[in-house]
């Protein structure tokens, strides 16, 4: 009971202390703020925040309250960016002001603040992009084509034999990818430790993220209540999580640093970038400079793997429930590649429908619903609203990619929309410049998962169509658009009825399986 009263006395105390500063800052606003929903006494919005699907949520609030919505949070002022032309004015033109980022207290908790999207926006932050860009800028990632054309074919080969297991394949490849890239490790199967690592590690970044999900965010005092103790969720998830970051950060480089020391060659970005800032620092390489790689090279380890898996599955949702889009693609890949091969980087320019078949994914459930709260460094004012500074800019693609005023019909899966005159119409707004964020923010990989999404879809649709596939009960799968909630979300069926198109596809797959290692 005594505790109970400890926490009681210690909540009301930081409510009452929240209210005061909040109040004392209110009376220095002269300008209104912009509109949203009414607030409660003592907690404001806290109440309203949406826990599950928030981008729809903030979607539908758009229509009450306008493109830039503001929440009484009484200890953090949120904003709710709806339309592009607000995240662009925002987070584009003013990323001067823009770019730092929220402390998620709980991302930090389970180890996941090594992060280059969470980094507060100063000199660590600039030298972790200078290093990443380095080795995964537009130009660069060419060299890493090889490695994805082999991985994805290797997919191919396991979706023929096992089709009933394709979340798991599609994980496999960009997981066994990214590795490879960046540490040069190959991984043995999908019971490889790697892989437990990373999906428990990047399922803790899911858990982690969203705003308003854990209490800890606002109560900071909750992350010292033991996991066995009533109020003790914080520490049950650092629990569960925290071990498998640092083992994704610390178990590959490890090895490198090895590789380095004994002077054994490597072909790996983070055995590159070791020996890069090595060699600039005589010979010596620092803990501050150890730190830095590590993170670099967990970053591309785990951002890359998330987010294009969770494209992949909604791509091949769109393909079962719009097999006329199939059938389109498919013509294009027969008439620029043929049946006798499969489909590579270089074809992929010429696969206009293909490319619209990219864009329209990303459009249509965008993975990254909410994006990465931007966090305003000075008072700001935005069409006769006052912002103030320390305000949480959350930017709603999920809204910005069903605008109609940029596409038209929001809900129909289109890729045409994107098409004209055969070649991608630049007059439509280009999904990737919300999906993949704003300003000084923007993803710095984004090169190496566009091609690699691009090569993807190419690729399962030269060989296979896409269906539902069937359930244990041997019905054909239903099919939904509804999502998990979480930072990068996942449809929650996934098509596995994927059937070689002809004797000559399957016939494709089995002369490229036994030139590689499967």
């Amino acid at each position: 009971m005594s505790l109970v009263l400890t926490l009681g006395v210690c909540l009301l105390l930081l409510v009452v202390s929240r209210l005061v500063a909040s109040f004392a800052s209110s009376r220095r606003i002269r300008r209104p703020l912009p509109p949203g929903p009414k607030p409660r006494l003592f907690i404001g919005n806290l109440l309203d925040l949406p826990k599950v699907t928030p981008w729809k949520t903030y979607q539908e609030w758009r229509q009450i309250y306008g493109d830039v919505i503001h929440l009484h949070v009484p200890w953090q002022p949120i904003i709710v960016l709806n339309s592009a032309k607000a995240a662009l004015d925002l987070l584009e033109k003013r990323s001067d002001i823009y770019s730092d980022r929220i402390r998620y207290r709980m991302w930090t908790l389970i180890g996941w603040d090594f992060s280059l999207a969470i980094s507060p926006y100063g000199p660590i932050w600039r030298s972790q992009r200078r290093l990443f860009h380095q080795y995964f800028n537009q130009t660069v990632v060419h060299a890493y084509q090889g490695v994805q054309l082999e991985e994805v074919r290797k997919f191919l080969s396991r979706a023929l034999e096992s089709p009933e297991h394709i979340k798991e394949h599609i994980n496999h490849t960009f997981i066994s990818v990214i590795l490879r890239i960046v540490y040069g490790k190959k991984i043995q199967g999908l019971s490889d430790e790697y892989i437990q690592i990373a999906e428990t590690s990047l399922d803790g970044m899911n858990v982690a993220a969203i705003p308003g999900r854990h209490w800890v965010e606002f109560l900071p005092f909750l992350s010292y209540i033991p996991s066995w103790c009533i109020g003790g969720d914080t520490q049950r998830i650092v629990k569960k999580y925290r071990p498998a970051v640092e083992a994704m950060l610390d178990k590959p480089l490890v090895k490198i640093n090895e590789a380095l020391a004994t002077g054994e060659v490597m072909t790996a970005a983070a055995y590159d970038m070791l020996k890069s800032v090595k060699d600039r620092n005589g010979g010596e390489l620092s803990p501050e400079n150890y730190t830095l790689v590590k993170n670099v090279a967990g970053i591309a380890y785990a951002a890359a793997v998330e987010t294009t898996t969770a494209s992949s599955e909604v791509f091949l949702l769109a393909m079962a429930m719009h097999p006329e889009v199939q059938k389109k693609a498919q013509a294009e890949l027969d008439l620029y590649v043929g049946s006798n091969r499969l489909p590579e980087f270089y074809d992929l320019d010429s696969l206009i429908y293909i490319q619209a078949i990219a864009l329209e994914v990303t459009r249509w459930i965008p993975v990254v619903p909410n994006g990465i709260a931007h966090r305003l460094m000075v008072d700001d004012e935005y069409n006769g609203y006052f912002i103030p500074k320390g305000t949480i800019a959350i930017a709603n693609v999920w809204a910005m990619m069903r605008d109609p005023e940029d596409y038209p019909e929001p809900d129909v899966f289109k890729p045409e929309r994107f098409i004209k005159d055969g070649k991608i119409n630049t007059d439509i707004r280009n999904p990737n410049t919300m999906a993949f964020g704003f300003g000084r923010r923007i993803c710095p990989g984004r090169h190496l998962s566009n091609a690699m999404f691009r090569l993807f879809i190419a690729s399962i649709l030269h060989v296979f169509n896409v269906e539902a596939g069937r359930g244990r009960d041997g019905k054909m799968q239903e099919l939904s658009l509804e999502t998990e909630t979480g930072l990068v979300i996942r449809p929650n069926t996934v098509p596995h009825g994927l059937k070689p198109r002809s004797q000559a596809a399957a016939a494709s797959l089995v002369r490229q399986q036994s030139s590689i290692d499967v």
